[in-house]
């Protein structure tokens, strides 16, 4: 099968040409509708780079994020009297509001940017089926289903679920429909 927007040789199964990002067609979608499914996000240009990303760079930008995470954590336990010569803690109330924060940053950040700092600073993106940030309820799931992802512990399922998957889906972008591509 061939991409009708570059023409390049792509899987039947594919959803995404591998080579420009475009939607592949459907039978019975007119050429205005398959129009329609171009990424929002990406120039022509930019479009002949799109590739979904894998579990290296995916890595990469949660510690990036994850080290903003304890920065974060660090300032709300400083102005709350939680650091100590050894270090910091939150209990109570600072520690659900870290909590919410972390929660927040991820869905909020994916949902209508398309990606946390960490996968931004990267050149990534987490899209829909459409190639735009996926809004919120697919934020939510699958953030949601990070827990899933991590078991049986350090994202052992998740991981293998990208290598597995020839889109490079862990089980929450499976179940809400969402890629991490190249921005």
């Amino acid at each position: 099968m061939r991409c009708n927007t570059c023409g390049a040789e792509v899987a039947p199964s594919s959803s995404f040409c591998g080579s420009c990002g475009a939607r592949l067609s459907s039978p019975g979608l007119s050429a205005q509708s398959q129009q329609d499914y171009q990424p929002s996000f990406l120039t022509a240009s930019a479009q002949m780079s799109r590739s979904y990303k894998g579990i290296g760079p995916r890595m990469v930008a949660t510690i990036l994020d994850t080290v903003m995470y304890f920065v974060f954590a660090w300032v709300v336990a400083a102005v709350t009297g939680g650091t100590t010569s050894e270090g910091f803690e939150l209990q109570g109330a600072a520690a659900f509001l870290t909590f919410v924060a972390w929660a927040a940053y991820y869905v909020l950040l994916e949902a209508y940017l398309g990606g946390t700092i960490g996968k931004l600073i990267l050149g990534m993106r987490v899209v829909d089926e459409r190639g735009r940030a996926p809004g919120l309820r697919p934020a939510v799931t699958r953030n949601l289903l990070r827990i899933v992802d991590f078991l049986p512990f350090a994202y052992i399922l998740g991981g293998l679920a990208v290598a597995l998957s020839r889109e490079k889906q862990r089980v929450g972008d499976r179940v809400a429909g969402t890629y991490v591509v190249s921005r």
